[in-house]
C-alpha cells in the first residue's frame, strides 16, 4: 500500500509500482496494491475506514503480509497488526532491509546489513502494555525479567525490565558490529591505496537499481559471468572487471550497487 499526505497522483503511481517490485524482489507474491490518501497521521497511520477496507481486502485475497510503502513507527506497526489481525506488517525500511538481508553475500555486506537490522530493532522496542484501543498508555507495565540486579529472585533490586535487557543486548551487538566493520574498512583502505597506484583508469557504472548496469558490464567486457536478473537489488556486491578498449587502453570497470528512492540511511555505506 502506498500512502501519502501530498504529491502528484502520477508520481505516486510510479512509487506504488516500485513498491510492488520491491515485494517481488523479496520473493513474495503480490495479491493487491492500492494508494491511500492520509489526511492526518494517527496511532494506526491509516484512518479507521481505511483499516477496515485493508482488512477486507486481505481476507478476500488471503494475504498474510501488509507492506506500507512509507516509514512507520514501532507503535504504529503494532497497532495496525492489532487493528486488522495481521500477523506481519512491513514498512519501506523493513522491506528493503529484508531484501538486503537475503541478498548480502560478502562479509562486509553482511556486517553492514546486520548493523542496520540492529539499529532498526532498537527503534522497535515497545513496552508490554495493558492497552485500551490502539495502545493507550494507561496502566502501562514493563515485563520484568528473572535476571535481578542483586540478591535472589525474592530479595534483591528492582529488577531489569525486558525492554532494558533487550536495549542493552542490542547496544552491545551494535558496538561489536561497528568494531568489525571498522576492521574491514581498514583492510579496504589498504586495498584502495594499492589500486590508486595502478595506471589503469577505473570506470564506475552508476545508476538506478535494475537499470541494466550488470548487463552493460557483461557486454563491454565480453563476458557473461556477472549475475544478471530483472529484479531490484539483484546483487549487492560491487564487481570489478578488467577490459581493453578498442584503442588498446586497459581499464577497470566497476559495477556498483544501484540507487533507489528513499533508501534507508543505515544501508548507505
Amino acid at each position: 500500500n502506498q500512502n501519502y499526505l501530498f504529491g502528484n497522483p502520477q508520481q505516486k503511481q510510479l512509487e506504488l509500482e516500485e513498491a510492488v517490485k520491491l515485494c517481488e524482489a523479496m520473493d513474495s507474491v503480490v495479491v493487491g496494491s492500492d494508494i491511500y490518501g492520509i489526511r492526518q497521521l494517527g496511532p494506526t497511520f491509516f484512518g479507521d475506514g481505511q483499516l477496515l477496507e485493508i482488512q477486507k481486502s486481505m481476507i478476500e485475497t488471503e494475504a498474510t503480509i501488509l507492506v506500507v510503502n512509507s516509514f512507520i513507527t514501532g507503535s504504529q506497526q503494532r497497532n495496525i497488526e492489532q487493528a486488522i489481525s495481521c500477523p506481519k506488517v512491513l514498512d519501506r525500511f523493513s522491506l528493503i532491509l529484508q531484501i538486503f538481508f537475503l541478498r548480502a553475500k560478502g562479509y562486509e555486506a553482511k556486517l553492514q546489513v546486520e548493523l542496520a537490522r540492529c539499529l532498526f530493532e532498537k527503534t522497535r522496542l515497545i513496552r508490554q502494555i495493558n492497552t485500551g484501543k490502539y495502545g493507550s498508555s494507561d496502566n502501562q507495565k514493563e515485563v520484568v525479567s528473572a535476571r535481578q540486579r542483586g540478591g535472589t529472585r525474592s530479595v534483591g533490586g528492582g529488577g531489569e525490565s525486558e525492554i532494558e535487557l533487550e536495549r542493552r543486548v542490542l547496544k552491545d551487538k551494535e558496538i561489536y558490529l561497528k568494531k568489525k566493520i571498522l576492521e574491514v574498512q581498514q583492510v579496504r583502505k589498504t586495498q584502495r591505496a594499492r589500486r590508486d597506484s595502478y595506471t589503469n583508469p577505473i570506470v564506475a557504472l552508476v545508476g538506478y537499481t535494475n537499470a541494466g548496469k550488470s548487463t552493460l558490464l557483461n557486454t563491454v567486457t565480453h563476458r557473461n559471468d556477472t549475475f544478471v536478473c530483472d529484479q531490484l537489488f539483484a546483487t549487492l556486491e560491487p564487481t570489478l572487471r578488467h577490459c581493453h578498449l578498442p584503442s588498446g587502453q586497459a581499464v577497470i570497470f566497476s559495477d556498483t550497487v544501484g540507487f533507489i528512492n528513499r533508501l534507508p540511511h543505515e544501508l548507505v555505506v
